[in-house]
Order: C-alpha cells, then structure tokens, then sequence
C-alpha cells in the first residue's frame, strides 16, 4: 500500500487531472455545450473540454454548485442513481441533532444507504478509531472524484459539528495513487495511502469531541461552501468552521 503526505499549506491549488474524474462523470448527465458553460461560469479555462489549468478549491465549489443544480443531481453523475436537489439539506438537518460525533457518522452512514445502490457505508469501530468505510455493493467503475468527495463530506460535517477542524487519523483509498496525489493533502489534513481493499476515513474517538448547536443560518452557509466545507483555514480561506 502506498504511502503519501504533504504539507496542506504549501499547496494553494490541485491539478487539473484532480477533477478528471468528476468531469468524466458530469458528461454522462448533460450536453458538450452545457458542460463548456459551467467551466467557464466557474472560472475555468477549458481547451477541448479538458481544463487546461490548475484549479483552486473556491472553482471546485462554484462548478459543484452550478452542474448540481442545472443537472438535477447533487453528485452530478459519480453514482448509478441521481441525488436529487435538497439531499445534502437533508442530510445536515438530520446530522446536526446528533449528541455526539460517532452518532453523526451513524446518522451519515443511515442516511446515504438509503440513497446509493453503489456502496454500502458502513462504520468500523477498534483499537480506539472509528472508520467511516465504502464498500462497494458490486463491481463498477470507481469514481475517483466520487470516493474523495463523499470522505471529504464527512469530514467536513464532523468538523462543523465540532466548530474547529476535527483531526483526522488516515484516509485510505481503494485505487492506484495517481500521479498528482498530493493534492489529496489540500483535502485531507492526514496521512493518505492507495491501493486499500476499500476508501476510508478515520479518526481517533479521543479527538472527537461535543457537538456544537447549529443555527438555520449556519446550516445556509454551509451549504454554500460545500463540498470543501471543512478544509485548512490556509487553504483559500473557504472554511466555515
């Protein structure tokens, strides 16, 4: 298995090949013409529909709002069945009345298997961690994107809860490490590994403390910073910690 880190601060971008995956995907779910304008609405510099630039995190954000709502699919294709509008409005209010962390991560794994056919997401407690675990229902294509996108979700949610980014013990992710894995660490404040019999996240439950009570308000400005929301202050200062 293989092993990567970096220093998140040092990284202010990820590379184009990053969202590959995600852009492989957004195909799938609308025209050539309307994939152009949502690269070019969220600052993206396409050449024959491949962006041909490194990206910051505020461009993921505004393509992820843009394509989830003119798509009708708040995961904009990585799943076999759309995720329809309001999903992820859901999801926080049923989250935010958790008493404590580990019950969040329940109430997160309860609420995604009632929506994906393609994973099942189960919870792995030992040794003093918890993981947060995909493990695929069948054999289908894995959704690079997908994986990093649904661990960051949960990662990020925790630490709204907390009020302050929650540690994370490892991520591990059940794919080659490609080229450009380093900016796995612009995402992820841990040690990452490749190759691992499913994509996981972990944290130690000492580290996880009381939930925080969130306003109507701050459950808004969550979900406009998703689906970054609980990244390093340093990083493109998008946290809404």
């Amino acid at each position: 298995m293989e092993m990567t880190t970096s220093d998140p601060s040092s990284l202010a971008t990820v590379s184009s090949q990053f969202a590959g995956n995600w852009i492989m995907a957004l195909r799938h779910c609308c025209t050539d013409a309307q994939l152009a304008s949502f690269l070019q609405r969220a600052g993206m510099h396409a050449v024959q529909g491949q962006i041909a630039h490194r990206i910051t995190l505020d461009q993921i954000v505004r393509l992820y709002q843009i394509a989830a709502i003119e798509t009708n699919d708040e995961m904009m294709g990585l799943w076999s069945r759309p995720i329809r509008a309001r999903a992820l409005q859901h999801l926080l209010t049923t989250v935010r009345e958790a008493s404590s962390l580990p019950s969040a991560l329940h109430r997160f794994s309860t609420f995604w298997n009632l929506l994906l056919d393609d994973y099942q997401i189960e919870l792995a407690s030992g040794n003093g961690s918890i993981s947060l675990r995909l493990v695929p229902r069948g054999a289908q294509p894995c959704q690079q994107f997908g994986h990093m996108l649904i661990l960051k979700l949960a990662h990020g949610l925790l630490s709204w809860l907390a009020g302050y980014e929650v540690p994370v013990q490892a991520v591990q992710f059940a794919f080659e490490r490609p080229g450009f894995s380093d900016d796995y660490a612009v995402i992820f404040p841990a040690q990452i590994s490749f190759m691992a019999p499913c994509s996981a996240i972990t944290f130690e439950v000492a580290k996880l403390g009381p939930t925080k009570r969130r306003s109507s308000a701050e459950l808004k400005e969550f979900l406009s910073r998703a689906p970054v929301t609980g990244c390093s202050q340093g990083i493109g200062n998008i946290s809404s910690l």
